[in-house]
């Protein structure tokens, strides 16, 4: 499937009564096959996802958003088992494969990529993934988040989740018609959302924002540069997480213009926690 074959070139298997899980050790990617279901996390492309290889060998019916009796349980096998192969160190990243591993990988429907960046990486240890579809991977540990993603850069990029496109310029990225991120709250005090970039839509844009599960506000952006500052309704606690959902409408289909097939939202510069000014 496409959601199995974006993972990159170290992968790594254990194997436990017969059942292979597969680890990406530099790349966005985690997977377990353990009969009938198999469970994949994936960061580029974004996906959750869980399969009954038996029933659907084509992978193209995703059971997540319906099983979280099956899925909750899966998510932190895999975060355990995950979190035991890596401190056991069983797997060097310079490690070569055997050819019977390479099979089980291929039987996994993993293909291996050299593309790998910076912020595709995983962690030592990682967390179980929430059920949100395009919510936290389990990787995004709310004391190693910044408050603050600079769109082209990758050491912060790596708290984006859904509905991103890589980075082409030197002062941002494109989101989705829905796009999800996570920021970090280091400090205390930080109780405003800033949002800067550029709609290049040539018209107005509606922006829904969403923080943790819950609408924070809907704005009217203009063609141009912009500049929105939201207040958050309670601010994060020192070493927390916030989880921030945007809706664009209309969305954006630049193939009208140049022959870019992709579906685009707003171009965003960074999104940022911050501390009001004075007299806010």
């Amino acid at each position: 499937t496409a959601i199995g074959r974006r993972l990159a070139a170290r992968l790594h298997l254990d194997f436990v009564d017969g059942r292979a899980l597969a680890l990406v050790q530099e790349a966005g990617a985690v997977g377990e096959e353990r009969p009938p279901r198999k469970i994949l996390l994936t960061k580029l492309p974004f996906a959750k996802a869980l399969y009954d290889p038996k029933a659907d060998p084509g992978e193209t019916d995703n059971l997540w958003p319906g099983r979280p009796q099956e899925t909750v349980p899966a998510l932190n096998t895999l975060a355990r088992r995950y979190n035991d192969l890596r401190r056991a160190a069983l797997a060097p990243a310079d490690a070569v494969m055997e050819e019977e591993n390479l099979k089980a990988i291929r039987a996994l429907g993993y293909v291996a990529s050299a593309d790998t960046r910076d912020e595709d990486l995983i962690p030592t240890r990682i967390g179980a993934a929430d059920l949100d579809p395009l919510g936290l991977l389990g990787w995004e540990r709310g004391s190693d988040l910044e408050p603050c993603v600079q769109m082209a850069q990758s050491p912060t990029a790596v708290q984006l989740l859904a509905g991103w496109y890589a980075s082409t310029r030197a002062d941002g990225r494109w989101s989705a018609p829905t796009a999800t991120l996570v920021l970090g709250a280091p400090r205390g005090g930080l109780s405003q959302l800033a949002l800067h970039g550029i709609n290049f839509q040539g018209r107005l844009v509606r922006l829904t924002v969403s923080v943790d599960g819950q609408p924070l506000a809907t704005e009217d952006v203009r063609h141009g540069p912009y500049e929105i500052v939201l207040n958050l309704e309670r601010a994060p606690p020192p070493g927390g997480k916030l989880s921030l959902r945007f809706d664009i409408e209309p969305p954006f289909l630049p193939e009208e213009r140049d022959g870019d097939e992709r579906i685009l939202g707003l171009y965003f510069h960074s999104v940022c926690l911050q501390r009001p000014a004075a007299g806010d």
